[in-house]
């Protein structure tokens, strides 16, 4: 009974408070209540709820829910010390137990963020420093709702909701301009705009209110500690799903990180590493299973202690891939052994919110035989481990290496002063390369082969070598590494650089078949294509009228320039279809001399963040040239890779500057793409080259650079592209390398395109359909083994004989539902030779079936 008078004085209490201070107050409003701070915060169940029993909470929080009512602020400001203020762009660290509710309000100013014409952007993002030791995955989070009805704090549904998923939630709601118009933009931009109350008034929108909801537990005293944060401008916290940092190589006790491209080009001031937002962590692998269900937060991450941290590391800037990277040389490390990374960004320190990276795992060699070196003077391009002696330290190690290549090369450079390289295109030895291209390629080759890559991992196409067997004297005399190792060999590309770019009175040659290639190097194989290269660039269309197979853009473009009313542009569909090169021979056209100055190109695979499109993007948009006329363009090649805030951001960037500039981007994929994007650009389907398309550009290679193509080979080569012109370049430029005279046949072709050759298909297929089963499964092995022919390349190659044969309706049904099977249980590591005989099983019984 004592209790129950005590509540009742309470309440009387608060009772008497609100009618009669807000009378001595002038009855101030909701809105001026948390007017004196950016955010407020306060939990519904107050500073005894951590005592509470989860029943108890769950009740107090019903009744703190029924008892705001129609003025939930009234609690708000009686918190007392629960009231937290902030500014913009500067997060609240706070804790909240099981079944608890807080609430946040946040002002909105509308004189700052993207634009006084446009709608303003809020962004809210939040992550997790900690959860319940029994939370598994599935499990409810941390649940936010917001709103610009205070009515949110007494019912939650009438908020926009989301949830904390790996410890991190983002959202982005708007403010609507006044009298606002632009009736599509709620329904393609993206952007979920949280409930407001009725009417349009601007000050209806003055507060954005937050509400953070924790689920129950079994645990009465769980407890989840989070950070949240709201701004104008940009997401306070960020997640990004790139690997922006790798690992260049390890040896037993170090290890060199690098991270993603900080520029578009090699050119850049002096920068002080000390200044660098990145920062990496490495903690034991073990730890990836701590972080699963955090992986995301840049708060848990960063609060826990690593193994190394950035303090430890050599931190420095290198450009030797030709644009800015920082990387870290981490040193210390145990050998063969695993280990975590995470890349970190803060924005404004580490007190203000950044971003987080996806970890990658590395492992140390199992002994010193190797040792990792970088940064050297002459061969600029080694940054790996080399065959090693523990008597010679790291520094000494590195310039012995390179005096080596440094000596080697002095005799290349005399050979080279005596060509005539400041001649003009007519009578230089190339009108493609010049002599910088042909000293760089030879130096590039030359350090390869002096400077070899060192591992101490067996694999089937790395070299062992023991000691006193290494591929040079200078390495077994004046290296004398006392441990064997294995030899990385070098890329074979190397070699065609340097026969590409050289005179060819310095008679350089490369082996042309695979078994002597692998003598001496070794192919470089990324996706089974080959890198693209010079050939591409060489016989990239330089104005509208040698672009190919796409004669109705192309028309259609030239009419919008000759009009001078260039919209916003998109250009889709599959890779190698023409798409840059249409848009830069237009900006060459459009622009002539001025292209450097007038054109920013940009490649969003790499750089897809919001950071690039407010930093980069807006700034080049905002400027204009003091000397020239008209517009600018900005091309975004592969904007499908761009996160769904940048494309958010964009689209406020393509409004605002359509006075003084114009958008083209390219993308492989337009589903993939922001519908208020594509609402603003004039769409452009890229279909794949037709054939006549791609044997007129093959023509005029073959012309320009004297090739000898057999018919064979030329159609080859127009099956194999499949409508993809880069892919139809690229394989002519390997093997023109790969060939003595400039004679091209099919073999070449097949064997340049790693692709298997037709009659291996119809052998191994005509066994599998006419033999029986151990000569059929003999052949199939035999030409699997002789040829390197992988196992899904041959499922391929039969799937297209076998659209040849007569076959009925359901047999054909059941030979590709079988294959489509086998191919799957191949991708997911299934035995190969297990499968190979379930492939020859499953084509004869169709075969069966069908007699």
């Amino acid at each position: 009974m004592k209790l129950w008078v005590l509540l009742l004085a309470v309440v009387l209490a608060s009772l008497e408070d609100l009618m009669f201070g807000d009378l001595d107050k002038g009855m101030m409003s909701p809105s001026a209540l948390v007017a004196k701070s950016s955010i407020t915060s306060v939990s519904s169940s107050g500073k005894s709820s951590s005592s509470q029993s989860a029943s108890d909470s769950a009740s107090a929080s019903s009744s703190a829910s029924q008892d705001l009512g129609a003025n939930p602020l009234s609690n708000l400001a009686g918190g007392g010390d629960d009231n937290q203020d902030l500014q913009e762009f500067t997060p609240i660290r706070d804790s909240i137990l099981q079944s608890e509710t807080r609430y946040y309000s946040f002002n909105v100013n509308t004189t700052s963020g993207l634009g006084s014409v446009y709608q303003f952007l809020i962004f809210l993002s939040g992550n997790l420093c900690s959860q319940p030791y029994n939370v598994f995955p599935g499990d409810r989070s941390l649940t936010v709702y917001y709103s610009f009805n205070s009515s949110v704090f007494g019912n939650l549904e009438l908020g926009t909701m989301i949830e904390f998923k790996n410890g991190y939630f983002q959202a982005i709601t708007e403010v609507p301009r006044a009298n606002d118009s632009d009736d599509d933009d709620d329904d393609d931009d993206g952007i979920s705009a949280a409930p407001s109350p009725s009417g349009t008034a601007a000050d209806q929108f003055d507060v954005l209110y937050i509400a953070v909801r924790a689920p129950e537990n079994t645990n009465r005293t769980a407890s989840w500690t989070y950070q949240i944060g709201v701004s104008q401008n940009d997401l306070v916290f960020q997640w990004d799903d790139r690997q922006w940092a790798q690992l260049v190589d390890a040896d037993s006790d170090s290890a060199l990180i690098v991270t993603g491209n900080l520029t578009t080009n090699n050119t850049f001031d002096e920068l002080n590493v000390n200044s660098s937002q990145y920062s990496l962590l490495i903690f034991p692998a073990t730890y990836e299973d701590k972080f699963a269900m955090l992986n995301s937060s840049w708060c848990a991450v960063r609060n826990t202690p690593p193994l190394f941290e950035s303090s430890l590391f050599e931190t420095s800037y290198t450009s030797r891939n030709g644009f800015l990277q920082q990387q870290f040389f981490v040193s210390g490390l145990n050998a063969s052994t695993r280990y975590l990374a995470y890349l970190l960004s803060s924005f404004k320190g580490k007190d203000y919110g950044g971003a987080v990276y996806q970890p990658f795992e590395f492992k140390t060699m199992n002994s010193n035989s190797c040792k990792l070196i970088y940064d050297l003077e002459f061969c600029q391009g080694v940054s790996y481990a080399v065959p090693n002696n523990p008597q010679f330290n790291r520094t000494e190690l590195r310039q012995l290496y390179d005096n080596q290549a440094k000596d080697l090369y002095q005799n290349f450079s005399y050979a080279l002063q005596q060509v005539a390289c400041n001649a003009s295109d007519e009578t230089r030895f190339s009108p493609i390369v010049n002599c910088d291209d042909c000293d760089e390629s030879y130096r590039d080759w030359l350090c390869s082969v002096t400077v070899p890559r060192c591992t101490t991992e067996q694999q089937d196409f790395y070299v062992f070598r023991d000691v006193n067997q290494s591929r040079s004297d200078f390495i077994n005399k004046q290296v004398s590494p006392p441990n064997p190792y294995y030899e990385i060999m070098p890329c074979i590309d190397n070699c065609y650089a340097l026969v590409r770019d050289c005179p060819v009175d310095f008679n350089f040659q490369c082996p042309t078949r695979n078994q002597s290639v692998i003598k001496s190097y070794n192919f470089y194989d990324k996706d089974s294509e080959f890198p693209t290269c010079n050939l591409v660039k060489k016989y990239r269309p330089q104005d509208l009228d040698h672009v190919f197979g796409q004669d109705e853009i192309v028309n259609t473009v030239r009419k919008f320039v000759h009009e001078g009313r260039l919209p916003h542009l998109l250009f889709y569909g599959p890779p190698g279809t023409g798409k840059t090169s249409t848009i830069v021979a237009l900006a060459r056209e459009i622009y002539g001399k001025n292209y450097k100055n007038m054109v920013l190109e940009l490649n969003a695979s790499d750089d897809r963040g919001i950071d690039v499109v407010r930093n980069q993007i807006k700034e080049f948009a905002s400027t204009r040239q003091i000397f020239s006329q008209g517009f600018k363009l900005i091309i975004l090649d592969e904007a499908d890779a761009m996160t769904s805030v940048a494309q958010n951001s964009l689209r406020r960037i393509i409004e605002k500057y359509t006075k003084n500039t114009r958008f083209c981007i390219l993308a492989n994929y337009a589903h993939k793409l922001n519908p208020a994007v594509l609402s603003r650009c004039t769409r452009f389907r890229f279909n794949p080259i037709t054939n006549d398309g791609i044997q007129h550009q093959i023509d005029d290679v073959v012309r320009a650079e004297s090739l000898q193509l057999t018919p064979a080979a030329n159609d080859a080569v127009v099956k194999l592209c499949q409508g993809d012109m880069r892919r139809a370049l690229n394989v002519l430029q390997a093997c023109k390398a790969a060939s003595d005279n400039g004679a091209i046949d099919e073999d070449m072709i097949y064997e340049c395109m790693g692709s298997v050759h037709p009659k291996d298909i119809e052998a191994c297929l005509s066994s599998v359909l006419r033999d029986d089963w151990t000569t059929a499964v003999t052949t199939v092995t035999k030409y699997k083994s002789a040829k390197g022919i992988a196992l899904v390349d041959l499922i391929t190659g039969f799937v297209q004989s076998l659209d040849q044969y007569q076959l009925k309706p359901q047999v054909r049904l059941e030979v590709l539902s079988r294959l489509s099977d086998i191919e799957y249980a191949i991708s997911r590591g299934g035995n190969d030779k297990i499968q190979t005989t379930a492939v020859i099983a499953s084509i004869k019984q169709a075969m069966e079936a069908q007699a």
